[in-house]
């Protein structure tokens, strides 16, 4: 995932209102896909999304994919959709904003060896 998809995704669910209305299952999943199809297959949200729900959270995935599985989830917490959603999303653009941080100083990290 871009750097620039991590940031546009933060904003679009700390500011969801301003995205799509009203803010709901149907409307958030509608975004996401449009949103992953025009970044041209760069950004991968929803599936890492999906992963993120198999591996942490054991919600295997099933035919009717990530939203299936955050319905799944929050039926298990006894919790609403909407809620699931923002805290596995939440995990996914933290791990993926991470890992871009981490990237620039492993590359810069030279052994203590300058130049």
């Amino acid at each position: 995932m871009r750097a620039a998809d991590v940031r546009n995704l933060i904003r679009f669910n700390t500011r969801m209102g301003m995205f799509v209305c009203p803010s709901e299952r149907a409307a958030v999943v509608a975004f996401l896909h449009g949103y992953e199809y025009a970044a041209g297959g760069e950004c991968g949200f929803t599936a890492a999304l999906g992963e993120r729900l198999a591996k942490r959270h054991r919600v295997k995935p099933d035919a009717l994919g990530w939203p299936r599985q955050v319905s799944r989830l929050a039926e298990r917490r006894s919790l609403e959709w909407m809620d699931v959603y923002l805290l596995v999303s939440s995990e996914v653009l933290g791990v993926a904003s991470a890992g871009q941080d981490a990237e620039p100083s492993a590359a810069a990290d030279t052994g203590g060896v300058t130049a």
